[in-house]
């Protein structure tokens, strides 16, 4: 894994909730501390006497939660619109990430904004990883090549309006390359040894058809182009 700079993180102060598991409440834990960021548990603060007494942290003092499901004791707080410091919802299709005025979310596997962040060496938007189970693409960023215009706004619109983004350019942050053809330039690119390792996933345009009708991220296995060729 690349170098990350000590001040990714710089800032956050995060709860870890009790619903992940061990190993992956541990490997945030030490992503997030070596990038920076201040784990609740370890800063010795206390929880406003106002809160319930269900509260394990200080909505006040917490910037980001991480845990895989709304159904925590603290949501309530963490998005109510009055209060005066509102948090939005992040996640991750392991993790939530619940950041102070922003927003986001993710899809299977690994806590993505933490994860992402950390191998990209810079903190990604937390808006687009939401734990909203309709915005199937939250975490999601895609890049369209060699495709029709049309096809390309129906696709960035059908990602964007379920929680994804969209890059006009292929750049870092891109997790998905959409192409109907083998003989992309773009694909070509990312075939390059020195690219590969940015995780980037390059699929027939179909997987986007298929995510939609099921309404749930499908396994992009069937639909994806092989990265290993010359």
């Amino acid at each position: 894994m690349a170098p990350l700079p000590e001040h990714i993180f710089e800032g956050v102060v995060f709860f870890l909730n009790d619903d992940l598991s061990p190993e992956l409440l541990a490997t945030l834990k030490e992503l997030l501390q070596t990038a920076g960021a201040q784990c609740w548990e370890d800063s010795a603060g206390e929880i406003n006497k106002a809160f319930p007494r269900s509260y394990r942290f200080n909505p006040e003092k917490v910037t980001h939660v991480i845990t895989s499901t709304l159904d925590f004791p603290e949501y309530e707080a963490c998005i109510d619109p009055q209060a005066d410091n509102v948090f939005n919802i992040a996640a991750d299709s392991h993790a939530v990430v619940v950041d102070l005025l922003k927003c986001s979310l993710r899809t299977p596997e690994q806590p993505e904004w933490v994860q992402r962040s950390y191998t990209l060496g810079e903190r990604q938007p937390e808006r687009f990883y939401s734990p909203d189970a309709a915005r199937i693409f939250s975490g999601v960023v895609i890049h369209a090549s060699r495709m029709p215009k049309l096809e390309v706004e129906l696709i960035m619109g059908a990602v964007q309006s379920l929680g994804g983004s969209y890059k006009l350019n292929l750049t870092k942050e891109v997790t998905h390359l959409i192409t109907p053809s083998e003989d992309s330039s773009k694909l070509s690119v990312l075939r390059e040894p020195q690219n590969r390792q940015l995780g980037i996933c390059a699929v027939h345009p179909s997987w986007i058809d298929e995510s939609v009708k099921f309404n749930r991220l499908v396994d992009t296995a069937p639909f994806a182009w092989p990265l290993d060729r010359a």
